[in-house]
């Protein structure tokens, strides 16, 4: 076997890193580092010929659904805290 056989056979690091900072979700930047290694991996998996290429895309996707939710809470938090502000806005007068 040759050094190139067995590189396709290995998956990529960076695939792997990105599906576990996707999952964890609650690590800080854990999202942001998913996105970020998942796109490092899909470069280098395209160039190497190694695995990981499904890891890599899942990685991805959980950093951009973590952050989507992450924008959600923060926007329902603005509009809760909106709302109980203009409830009691005429009992502060």
């Amino acid at each position: 076997m040759t050094k190139k056989t067995l590189l396709n056979n290995q998956t990529n690091v960076f695939a792997i890193l990105s599906l576990i900072f996707g999952v964890v979700f609650f690590i800080p930047f854990g999202p942001i580092l998913a996105i970020v290694l998942g796109f490092i991996a899909l470069s280098q998996i395209s160039k190497s010929k190694e695995q990981g290429r499904g890891m890599a895309i899942a990685g991805i996707v959980l950093g951009f659904f973590w952050i989507l939710m992450l924008l959600l809470i923060i926007l329902f938090i603005i509009i809760a805290v909106g709302s109980v502000l203009m409830m009691t806005a005429p009992l502060i007068q």
